[in-house]
């Protein structure tokens, strides 16, 4: 079982590390079709029916191309994804507004809580992450009128007590920033292939064969270490320069 990490999507390609050109989503998806991966649901996932060779297709920050650009391109496809939300930023310049929130809901499209203000959960207190989410929540329940059921903790940072509350609050599946397939899958712990614009589908294609994916995870830890020691962003710098060519 695959997740799938994406966050700004662009018609053009882009000098940030994450946002990722629609011709490497939709390259993204052939390889899927092609591999015989299907598109999962939340509904089977949280029923522990998810099958070996299911997918999931995740888009987070909330930005306004999620609506504008991904959202045809994958109803095309008919598949579903999962919006995560900072419900803080819903309204602002590049942003998804409230009304198209619950837009995509509608469409079908499972819409996930990434906290209220987007800020790091691990670090705060217990009461801190749980205003948070409560927050982001109350205000995705309003929207949408359907409970919120996953989180993705912004930068993939968790802790016991992150999937505790979460669970509290009705969300038992955490989808981290973990490099990994779900061959075992821990509900509250999901690993992820997290896409870059560095990332064709040649090298999709070659985790899915069961090859090339121990880079992947020690780069991960590496940049968790290089995380702990540097503010953010002076990391995010770093990683830029590093990935500019």
């Amino acid at each position: 079982m695959i997740f799938l990490t994406y966050h700004q999507i662009s018609l053009l390609d882009a000098a940030d590390f994450y946002t990722v050109p629609v011709r490497f989503l939709q390259d993204h998806l052939t390889v899927l079709d092609r591999k015989t991966f299907t598109c999962g649901t939340i509904n089977d996932l949280v029923a522990g029916r998810a099958k070996k060779t299911d997918y999931f297709v995740t888009f987070d920050d909330g930005t306004a191309d999620h609506i504008e650009i991904v959202a045809p391109l994958l109803e095309k496809r008919a598949v579903k994804a999962i919006f995560f939300v900072p419900t803080a930023k819903l309204g602002q310049a590049g942003r998804l507004s409230r009304e198209q929130v619950v837009e995509l809901a509608k469409r079908g499209h499972e819409i996930g809580c990434h906290s209220h203000e987007h800020r790091r959960l691990d670090t705060m207190s217990e009461s801190e992450i749980r205003e948070q989410l409560r927050v982001s929540t109350e205000i995705l329940g309003d929207l949408t009128g359907q409970k919120t059921r996953i989180l993705a903790p912004p930068g993939g940072y968790t802790s016991p007590i992150v999937q505790k509350i979460a669970a509290e609050l009705g969300m038992p599946l955490v989808r981290t920033m973990k490099w990994g397939i779900n061959r075992s899958p821990v509900l509250n712990d999901l690993e992820t292939i997290a896409l870059n614009r560095k990332f064709p589908a040649a090298k999709l294609e070659k985790i899915l064969d069961g090859r090339g994916l121990l880079p992947f995870k020690i780069l991960y830890a590496a940049k968790q270490t290089a995380k702990a020691l540097f503010p953010l962003r002076l990391y995010e710098c770093v990683r830029n320069a590093m990935f500019r060519r």
